[in-house]
Parts: structure tokens; C-alpha cells; sequence
């Protein structure tokens, strides 16, 4: 996709010209602390609430939004599981190149 779920609400958001704050403010969120782990593809993703709530802020596309949301779930999942296969190999085989 090239673009990631974070980027591409960063810009979004600066295209309206609103602060992390005044991005959670609007949602109704303590502070701007989870947009900005959003925009930075940490923790655990957007809620899907949230991401429809950013979509109708930002004036963008729900539908695009989904599917940057289930690339970064996607991503975030193929990377867990190549990790655990990888810690299995090296107990089983002693190296990752087996």
C-alpha cells in the first residue's frame, strides 16, 4: 500500500489544519497522546469507533480508512507470527537458517 494507517492520518489531520489536541479534544479523548501513537502505528491500532469518528473530522473516506486499518492489522499480525515461528526455530534447530 506504501502509505501506512499513521501517515496517512497525519495527513489528513494537517490538511485540516488541527493540533493532536484539538484532534482529542473533538473525539472526546484525554488528550492528544492516542492520536499521536495512531499516527505512529503504535499500540494496538485505532478502535474502529474511532477511526469512523476521525474519517467524518478529517472529511475522508470511511472506506479508505478501513483499508489502511486492516493492512496495519495485517502487518502487525504477520510480524508476530514470524517472530514466534522464528523463536520456535531457534529452539527446535538452533538457527534461523533451518
Amino acid at each position: 500500500m506504501g502509505k501506512t494507517l499513521g501517515r496517512f492520518l497525519k495527513q489528513a489531520r494537517l490538511a485540516k489544519g488541527l493540533t493532536l489536541t484539538e484532534v482529542g479534544k473533538a473525539l472526546r479523548i484525554k488528550s492528544g497522546q492516542s492520536v499521536w501513537d495512531w499516527e505512529n502505528n503504535k499500540g494496538s491500532g485505532v478502535p474502529a469507533e474511532m477511526l469512523l469518528r476521525l474519517a467524518k473530522l478529517y472529511g475522508i473516506s470511511a472506506d479508505k480508512l478501513y483499508d489502511y486499518l486492516l493492512e496495519f492489522h495485517i502487518q502487525k499480525t504477520r510480524r508476530k507470527v514470524e517472530g514466534s515461528f522464528q523463536k520456535a526455530k531457534m529452539k527446535i534447530y538452533g538457527s534461523k537458517k533451518a
